[in-house]
């Protein structure tokens, strides 16, 4: 077993199941693809449009889905029309993980237990299985993809202490057309052949295996956009919404991350440039629907309950869905909270419950990696910096987070 580039070898169990992938393949059945529904992060949606890219008719529909247990419904499903599955980024709670079953493959990485900052996340996993088949990924797109799969797996804070892995190209790796993409996923749960978004998956295999790209191309696209998406919508007073107007006016990426630490490129900002123009438009609608939706997190956080727990932990209670690591940016802004005291965002989860979160800076004090196995959760992620519970009920939630955190 070994790894791709910087990312590392997959372990015992991800390679059995990336040999399982190539069975897939060779099958010569249609395949279906399926990954977790809610927010899309930019592994489990890159590594879907890669394979759709390069598989092309060989893949069906792509379905998104809440749980593993909705992962075996349409697996078995899937099977007994004749379909072979390829799942990405959930299922290792499935049978199909345990017992590897013909015609299934399960390419994920959230494993309990495991340090999956040592393992590959699914765009890597991708990545290899797309070169086991024969479809090569350009260096320079790897360097960029790769990037991809260390954020995922290591975390942002992490992976910006990284000197290598924080740039590219001499740009900052940080968000910005992510922040569209992950929201406007969260209403998607299938995609066919011809739909919009199959049509953007298939122009992202094309510019791969077409473009190499440049950085001055990315950040005057970048800066374009951001001109654009501001004057439709208006100033945004959020920690990213300023970021991005002093990036509009001065074209800085340095006096952006005075506002907001993390903008930068990413591997949607890189590609962008070199798409056709009905994937330039759902991206920049995306984008502009999302620093809309900014607005609203805004005015939720400013009327958010804090709550300090006996120990000193404070609970930021929101009442909206939203990303938690924009709620508590702005919070920390706003003086809702100080950037020194250890927060945990109390939030309606995209997915289902209510999720809990905390920033890496406050790892050591909290691990929600700790509390698996316990009453009350339906998930809590082996890095330890989310759970989220079966209670959909936001008051129950935060009588649950009081318990545990009182552990």
């Amino acid at each position: 077993m070994s790894g791709l580039g910087r990312i590392p070898a997959p372990n015992a169990e991800q390679e059995a199941q990336l040999n399982q992938a190539v069975s897939v393949v060779h099958s010569g059945r249609p395949i279906l693809v399926v990954t977790h529904s809610g927010v899309a992060h930019p592994d489990d949606f890159l590594v879907v449009a890669l394979t759709v890219g390069a598989l092309g008719s060989r893949v069906a529909a792509v379905v998104r889905v809440p749980d593993d247990a909705q992962v075996e419904r349409v697996v078995e499903d899937a099977l007994g029309r004749g379909y072979c599955v390829a799942v990405f980024d959930i299922g290792h709670r499935t049978r199909y993980w345990r017992e590897p079953r013909d015609c299934v493959a399960i390419l994920d990485h959230h494993i309990q237990g495991a340090d999956v900052a040592r393992l590959p996340s699914s765009i890597g996993l991708g990545l290899m299985l797309l070169r086991r088949l024969g479809f090569g990924v350009p260096e320079a797109w790897l360097d960029v993809f790769e990037r991809v799969d260390r954020r995922d797996a290591m975390g942002p804070v992490a992976m910006s202490k990284d000197p290598e892995l924080s740039r590219w190209r001499g740009l900052p790796w940080g968000y910005f057309l992510d922040t569209g993409m992950s929201d406007a996923m969260t209403s998607i749960n299938e995609v066919g052949r011809g739909d919009e978004l199959w049509r953007l998956f298939e122009d992202i295999w094309r510019v791969v295996n077409t473009v190499e790209p440049r950085p001055e191309d990315v950040a005057a696209a970048m800066r374009e956009l951001a001109r654009e998406a501001l004057e439709e919508v208006g100033d945004v007073p959020t920690p990213f919404g300023e970021a991005l107007r002093a990036f509009a006016e001065t074209g800085s990426f340095d006096e952006a991350r005075r506002r907001f630490e993390h903008f930068g490129v990413e591997a949607l900002a890189i590609l962008y440039p070199y798409l056709n123009e009905e994937s330039k438009q759902l991206l920049k609608r995306w984008f502009v629907e999302a620093l809309r939706k900014q607005k609203q997190w805004y005015e939720a956080v400013a009327r958010a309950e804090v709550e300090e727990l006996p120990n000193g932990i404070k609970l930021l209670v929101v009442d909206t869905p939203g990303p938690a690591q924009t709620f508590y940016d702005i919070a920390v802004r706003i003086g809702k909270v100080r950037p020194d005291e250890p927060v945990v965002v109390v939030a309606p989860s995209p997915r289902g419950g209510i999720m809990l979160w905390r920033h890496d800076k406050f790892r050591d004090r909290i691990n929600f990696a700790t509390w698996r196995g316990r009453p009350g959760l339906r998930f809590t992620h082996p890095s330890g910096f989310i759970a989220v519970t079966e209670t959909e009920d936001i008051t129950e939630a935060k009588a649950l987070a009081r318990r545990y955190l009182a552990t």
